[in-house]
């Protein structure tokens, strides 16, 4: 079996190329020079009709997983243009060269098409309504590939954090070890999800298609996968700290309105995660658990380098 992943550098390709284990012929694309040893790789620009379309063809793959994106949220604001022309028109390019080669495709997609205003958590049935240039973003993707006549699945998830890459966790143990306050939001509520276990997720998913055993009701449409437990961004921030020892550092609760970020936030981006576990039951551990296992294995990469 064959799978060709995008954004191969980043958190989540890291961890699939380790999710999918030896057994799988495993390609790597990326912008940037290949991070990972012994992979076979292959450099471009998504957003190169081009690049990918040649690399696909040399492939041939049975999958293609989707992971390259501009996630930057707030410069994505700032650069409009660069955001759909990635995130959108990339994906495009990237579901065009998946067809010719009849590959399966699955998109990761993100909690930020939806607009926040829901009370409950967010199925699958629920329309987006993005209100960020990162989300709409990300949205025009998923609306290629409804367009198209492609097999594909999109996997939303949230709150990403997990190696070889920034995200918030990095970005709250960094001021914490400076010594700084931090000031994060508390009324933003969302579910952290693991590299790790979304990777895993992918890995599982690819396996059940891979033997026919998908349902047939997950072709063409989307699913959540994200880790258990709701939470605020301080709340996730508390146990960051308290698990990284810096017990003396000041956090400060505040209003997303106080910080004046460039781009909107849903308030409430929580994914139900309900069609996936009906399928693959107790996969999706507690974020907490997710969390202290990123915290060990973060200080066992530092210890090693």
């Amino acid at each position: 079996m064959k799978v060709f992943i995008t954004g191969s550098n980043g958190i989540l390709g890291h961890a699939l190329v380790r999710g999918l284990g030896g057994g799988t012929d495993i390609t790597g694309f990326d912008y940037a020079p290949n991070s990972i040893a012994g992979l076979d790789f292959i450099r471009g620009d998504i957003s190169s009709e081009r690049d990918i379309q040649s690399a696909v063809e040399k492939v041939v793959p049975d999958f293609v997983i989707h992971c390259a994106a501009f996630t930057d949220v707030d410069g994505c604001e700032d650069a409009r243009e660069r955001a759909f022309q990635v995130n959108a028109e990339g994906t495009k390019n990237t579901l065009v060269a998946a067809s010719k080669a009849r590959s399966f495709f699955i998109f990761v997609s993100t909690d930020y098409v939806f607009d926040g205003k829901k009370a409950g958590a967010y199925t699958e049935q629920d329309s987006p309504n993005p209100i960020s240039v990162y989300g709409a973003s990300k949205l025009r993707g998923e609306e290629y590939l409804k367009a198209g006549t492609t097999p594909y699945l999109i996997v939303r998830t949230s709150w990403l954090f997990g190696l070889h890459g920034k995200n918030f966790v990095e970005s709250v143990l960094r001021q914490a070890e400076a010594g700084k306050p931090l000031s994060v939001v508390g009324d933003q509520t969302g579910r952290p999800t693991y590299a790790k276990d979304l990777a895993c997720a992918l890995t599982m998913i690819v396996a059940k298609k891979s033997k026919g055993e998908l349902p047939r009701s997950w072709e063409n449409s989307a699913i959540h996968v994200a880790n258990k437990n709701e939470v605020s961004w301080f709340e996730f921030a508390e146990e960051i700290v308290r698990l990284g020892g810096y017990n003396s550092i000041k956090l400060n609760k505040v209003d997303s309105l106080i910080l004046k970020r460039k781009a909107p936030r849903p308030k409430n981006s929580v994914l139900s995660t309900e069609k996936f576990e009906g399928v693959f039951k107790d996969v999706l551990r507690p974020w907490q658990d997710a969390l202290a296992e990123y915290m060990k294995e973060r200080s066992l990469v530092r210890n090693e380098s």
